[in-house]
């Protein structure tokens, strides 16, 4: 069946879907052809909107997504990347949010790093290569679930980085287009707020 599912003003999913389980007022559907990257991008932002939305309101707090984190964790963000100038572009979208310190993308640097472990660590990936997933593979083994990471494209297909990131346990996949909106702050600060939580 075709189905018009509106999630928002710019939301909005139009496609073929087989229905799988119905219950109550609730379905599931398998959308064929699967939905296109943008559109699944676009899909991973709302869903994780929502669920920050319900956890302020069971929470009662009525806090901002972007107000500055909760004192008392410390800790910093860590970006693992060989790219000088992607350290100041994050540094400008998460100002307020936690410090960021840049490392570069070696099992030296990252076990050293771990002296004073970071809140997140954020791994810069800019090919989806077989060198370079086997070294994120090495990289993120190195952590050994210590902390949580994330996996940071740049110029990537959405799908494939969430694979990944999926694969090999991340928090979270996201890819940083050339003008980023808002998520991207409210992603981190949402993966603080689940650390900091008893």
């Amino acid at each position: 069946m075709a189905v018009t599912i509106p999630l928002g003003p710019d939301l909005r999913i139009n496609t073929p879907a087989v229905v799988r389980w119905v219950e109550g007022r609730m379905l599931g559907l398998e959308f064929t052809p699967p939905l296109q990257d943008r559109l699944l991008a676009d899909l991973s932002r709302w869903v994780f909107l929502k669920r920050e939305e319900e956890r302020d309101r069971l929470a009662g707090s009525g806090a901002s997504p972007l107000q500055p984190r909760m004192e008392g964790r410390g800790g910093d963000l860590a970006l693992v990347t060989s790219e000088e100038s992607l350290q100041a572009r994050l540094e400008d979208l998460l100002q307020g949010i936690a410090p960021l310190r840049r490392l570069p993308p070696t099992v030296a640097a990252l076990k050293e790093a771990l002296c004073a472990p970071p809140a997140l660590v954020l791994f810069h990936v800019s090919s989806l290569g077989l060198d370079e997933r086997k070294r994120l593979r090495i990289l993120a083994e190195t952590l050994a679930g210590r902390m949580p990471f994330l996996l940071l494209g740049t110029g990537l297909e959405a799908a494939p980085l969430l694979e990944l990131a999926t694969e090999l346990k991340a928090v979270s996949g996201y890819v940083l287009g050339e003008r980023p909106g808002p998520f991207f702050p409210r992603l981190i600060q949402g993966i603080l707020r689940r650390q900091e939580a008893p």
